[in-house]
């Protein structure tokens, strides 16, 4: 016996620890997503419009409740585990209880003939922490996306691409006032295909500019 764990670990408690101490009956931690998505076409102006838009709902409360042989309970030495605790103060995670909102919208034009193809796109994404810092939640973030892709000929393909993205803190990096990852890329692109020979090459050249890097 030791002060961590007052009672011989036999199999038999381990089993009724286990038992006691599971998904389906500790409170554990929580998540609540939803995400809505609509696709429309339509054609305006002599031009072919797709169009993609959405919400998304996404609601975590977390906590960090241990698996342990060693936690306090009115019936800990008769192991009979009857009564699941509450769960304390100090287990509460308000950094991992969150919030986040996002909608976007995505719209691709077909012009020439649908020789032309141009893409516009953007998300907005909102999140709020728990935690009563307020520093601790990014707020919103906003991220557009553009495309242009060109087909010269059916074997000839030409594209310019850009877009920004982020990166959130992981249940593993969250940290107070630490903020999201930020990337702005630009690419452009040239592919060639050989219809005879099924060849296909393709040339890219890219940029990636990340900040707030953890």
């Amino acid at each position: 016996d030791s002060p961590a764990t007052p009672y011989t670990p036999t199999k038999e408690n381990i089993e009724k620890m286990r038992g006691w101490w599971s998904n389906k009956r500790s409170p554990g931690s929580k998540r609540y997503y939803a995400e809505l998505q609509l696709n429309y076409k339509t054609s305006f102006l002599n031009l072919e419009h797709d169009i993609v838009g959405g919400l998304v709902y996404d609601r975590k409360k977390g906590i960090t409740n241990p698996w342990s042989l060693a936690w306090p309970s009115g019936s800990w030495y008769g192991i009979d585990f009857d009564m699941h605790p509450g769960v304390p103060d100090y287990d509460q995670r308000p950094l991992l209880s969150q919030t986040k909102k996002a909608i976007y919208i995505q719209e691709q034009t077909a012009f020439l003939e649908n020789k032309l193809l141009l893409t516009l796109g953007l998300r907005l994404d909102n999140h709020k922490n728990d935690d009563a810092n307020p520093d601790n939640s990014y707020g919103n973030i906003f991220n557009p996306r553009a495309g242009l892709i060109y087909k010269y000929t059916d074997n000839d393909i030409f594209k310019i691409l850009y877009g920004s993205a982020f990166r959130e803190p992981s249940a593993f990096e969250v940290a107070p006032n630490l903020k999201p990852e930020r990337m702005k890329t630009y690419e452009v692109g040239y592919t060639k295909k050989n219809e005879k020979l099924k060849i296909e090459n393709t040339l890219n050249l890219y940029l990636n500019k990340a900040t707030d890097l953890m």
